[in-house]
């Protein structure tokens, strides 16, 4: 009642995975409550953000301490419908509702908080094999009838019951399995430490030619303000500032500054990309400012070497990495560098320091376990491979019968 039964809501049919229209927050308050589930159905887009029930909701403090749109947004120009939404959503899902393997808009990190109910989660890591993975499954005919986890080599499974908050980070493919009726509460960010993921996942969005409405709202514009804001704190900043920005901070700058160069250079822009990038010549020299300020700073943190290989990822989009606990700086580099050096250094040093990390890896004994996502009170789950239970068994067998078409929620 506190946001109106007469409020619009979108419905998710699970089965076919379409939106359904003309439900409102009375209808589905009913049919919530209700025990005819012949259909199972689904709400997971109702964002609540200046409603009297976002009013009400506190995201976690260290939420709103990274996110980049209340960091660079600028707070006059935040009107209706006119800036990103997406920071406070309210879901709620009835039994055996399933939303399949997906990345969230732009590989926005998420949390989720379960008020009732529960949740289980199949998490797969952004390796830049399974996103090409990801990316083949997602244009694929068999798509609504195959499962995108018995392609890949790791996939954890978490359960988050009443009272727990879970943080998905950027760039993670997840399928989400509903076991009883469950309210959640929770949102999108983006975080300057991903902005390589954000970027690399907006790219794969057009490729895929996920619809407009699947996407992070307002994206290039948020990019622009940001460009625009950093170079002229860069411009300004002393030596010592700079060494305070971590690795991945100058990084995700570099990657956003190079990202809009190339997108001012381009010959042609639709309406509303012209839109967002604005003044062109502004943003460009704004671009390339930030560029060689935060690529100057990033050459001193690494070696000559190390750079050359780094910043040629970085221009080329190379943007999705798996970085193991406790790999070094060097190896991260190696491992990550643009295929085209990758045949021309394998009889070098470099070639060498690869063969050196890929048999390290190989003589791993036992596969990397999940890290803590899970906040709140201690959970017994811990992650499994996706065909150790019951729940997978109904998920497989969902799947198969044609409910597994995918959902960009």
């Amino acid at each position: 009642d506190i946001m109106g039964r007469e409020t619009s809501v979108s419905v998710m049919d699970v089965l076919t995975q379409e939106e359904l229209s003309d439900w409102t927050l009375g209808s589905w308050a009913q049919y919530f409550g209700s025990t005819d589930r012949r259909r199972i159905l689904n709400v997971i887009s109702l964002e609540v953000t200046d409603t009297p029930l976002g009013d009400k909701i506190r995201r976690p403090r260290v939420v709103d301490e990274v996110d980049l749109v209340e960091r660079y947004w600028p707070a006059a120009k935040r009107k209706p419908n006119k800036y990103p939404r997406v920071k406070t959503y309210c879901l709620m899902s009835v039994e055996n509702a399933y939303t399949d393997f997906h990345v969230d808009f732009s590989a926005t990190w998420v949390y989720y908080h379960v008020l009732s109910g529960e949740k289980v989660f199949y998490l797969v890591p952004p390796t830049p094999s399974n996103m090409r993975k990801f990316e083949s499954w997602s244009k694929s005919p068999e798509q609504a009838v195959s499962l995108f986890a018995e392609s890949v080599r790791q996939c954890f499974k978490v359960h988050v019951a009443a009272g727990q908050t879970l943080f998905i980070p950027a760039g993670w493919i997840h399928a989400v399995l509903t076991p009883a009726d469950t309210i959640v509460i929770g949102g999108n960010f983006l975080v300057l430490q991903s902005l390589n993921t954000h970027i690399g996942t907006y790219k794969l969005e057009a490729r895929t030619h996920v619809p407009v409405r699947y996407r992070f709202p307002f994206f290039l514009k948020l990019c622009r303000y940001m460009v625009e804001l950093l170079a002229r704190k860069w411009c300004k900043m002393d030596q010592r500032a700079k060494t305070k920005w971590t690795l991945s901070e100058l990084e995700g700058a570099f990657v956003l500054a190079a990202f809009l160069e190339a997108r001012v250079a381009a010959d042609e822009h639709e309406p509303s990309e012209a839109r967002a990038l604005g003044d062109l010549e502004s943003l460009r020299v704004h671009a390339v400012n930030l560029l060689q300020l935060t690529g100057a700073e990033l050459g001193l943190r690494m070696t000559p070497d190390e750079w050359a290989n780094r910043e040629l990822q970085l221009r080329e989009g190379c943007h999705f990495r798996w970085i193991r606990p406790g790999m070094s700086q060097g190896s991260q580099l190696l491992a990550a560098r643009p295929r085209r050096l990758r045949a021309a250094g394998e009889n070098g040093v470099t070639g060498r320091s690869i063969i050196k990390i890929r048999k390290k890896t190989a003589e791993r004994s036992a596969p990397q376990k999940l890290t803590k996502l899970v906040r709140g009170r201690p959970s017994s789950s811990t992650p499994s491979n996706v065909d150790d239970d019951d729940d997978d068994v109904n998920l497989l067998t969902a799947l198969r019968s044609g409910r597994a078409k995918n959902s960009q929620s």
